[in-house]
């Protein structure tokens, strides 16, 4: 008694329908890596946290003030420097009422000129109220010192 065996060319069809496959997701996850999701905006704030950092230490070993464009991205709800802790706090658009804002240490105070921004008194609108926060999708632009961040211009405060 012969075995039965698949022709060839239904074993190539199959395996060339897996490949494609394949091939087709990793080009879909490597051009659209986080669909409907606000992770790659909020990754691209803590990208813009980080180069911060960074220039406060190149700042301080070389002495030399830099001056810095810092982009609030789209996905902030609202952002404010806690003068307490030393830290930005962000909100993100998406987040639940009543969530945690998520901090990030700087390694020097930040000045806003404008007697600093506050934390939120409105949980659900972040901004409503008398205090006053960063919105998303701005442009600031900071004068990094050794010892303190000014804005120059830019990141205008929630009404």
């Amino acid at each position: 008694m012969k075995g039965s065996t698949l022709p060839f060319d239904v074993i190539f069809s199959i395996g060339l329908i897996i490949i494609l496959f394949i091939g087709a997701a990793i080009v879909i996850h490597m051009l659209v890596p986080y669909l409907g999701s606000n992770v790659a905006c909020i990754d691209g704030q803590k990208a813009n946290i980080k180069e911060i950092n960074d220039t406060i230490e190149d700042v301080r070993l070389t002495g030399i003030t830099q001056i810095m464009k810092f982009k609030v991205e789209s996905c902030v709800r609202c952002m404010w420097y806690d003068d307490v802790s030393f830290e930005i706090k962000f909100k993100w658009s998406g987040q639940g009422t009543g969530d945690q804002p998520q901090t990030f240490g700087v390694g020097v105070p930040w000045n806003f000129n404008v007697g600093g921004y506050e934390e939120p008194d409105n949980d659900k609108t972040c901004g409503d109220g008398g205090t006053r926060q960063i919105a998303g999708g701005q442009w600031c632009t900071f004068e990094i010192s050794s010892n303190r961040i000014d804005r120059v211009s830019g990141c205008e405060k929630l009404t």
